[in-house]
């Protein structure tokens, strides 16, 4: 091989690997964000819906129905659960995407988590803790993750008889926030396929605009290393024919 060869093979190996590098980081990057960033949505869609504590404590079906269904139109939650506070689950509803499956047991969604935390769980096939990166994503695309969601609520879940009313006065109280109960939970299935299909348009454009930039670096690359290498072998067939007497002098 030449050494214009050698020369264009080691920089298009360098541009190939700097650019698969920049697209392995943009998909980290943009998964983490879209993954955070459903997290932010389920919490601020719970923060936003006060009757929820009004409908768990009172387990209507149609009602909560119709509040798991705003969870749906979040990105990637394809299923959503109420769950009360011990965690038996009062409600469900699925999108077309949803999975249709039993629901791992309540108690390993939640695990050594306090009550009233929010948590992120996902599972292997083999119901095993798994991380819920870029890298697992990959692994186990057709297994979702779980988000489970405290609802919170001033008044005193165990007592009977109490009336909406009841609910939205406690929560109006100065003292509310210091005497928060968990009233039940959300439970969310975060799809990774669909995380991983909102991110590929990023992660394309980036690989196609790099390999753009690389092919055309390489052709002037190709350009000037040719044009040196053959100045550099008129110089040394010149050399050469100095040194064997071959040289025609004027």
């Amino acid at each position: 091989m030449t050494i214009a060869g050698k020369i264009n093979v080691l920089f298009i190996a360098t541009a190939l690997v700097l650019v698969l590098a920049f697209a392995g980081f943009t998909a980290f990057r943009e998964y983490q964000f879209a993954l955070d960033r459903v997290v932010d949505l389920a919490l601020a869609e719970a923060a936003g819906q006060p009757e929820l504590q009004v409908d768990l404590y009172r387990r209507e079906d149609a009602r909560l129905q119709r509040a798991l269904a705003s969870f749906l139109a979040l990105p990637a939650v394809n299923s959503a659960v109420a769950r009360d506070g011990l965690g038996e689950a009062l409600a469900r509803r699925e999108d077309s995407n949803g999975s249709g499956a039993s629901q791992p047991p309540f108690k390993l969604l939640r695990g050594d988590v306090a009550a009233a935390e929010p948590h992120l769980l996902a599972l292997d096939a083999a119901l095993a803790p798994a991380d819920t990166g870029l890298w697992a994503a990959w692994r186990y695309t057709d297994l979702p993750m779980y988000l489970t969601l405290p609802v919170f609520t001033a008044v005193n879940p165990g007592q009977r008889g109490l009336t909406p009313q009841d609910f939205f006065v406690a929560q109006a109280d100065p003292e509310a926030n210091t005497s928060q109960r968990v009233i039940g939970y959300l439970q969310l299935e975060i799809s990774r396929a669909d995380l991983l299909a909102g991110i590929w348009p990023d992660v394309q454009r980036v690989l196609l605009v790099g390999l753009g930039l690389s092919a055309l670096c390489a052709l002037v690359v190709a350009l000037v290393t040719r044009r040196i290498t053959r100045d550099l072998a008129r110089l040394s067939r010149f050399a050469d024919e100095a040194a064997s007497g071959k040289l025609e002098t004027p």
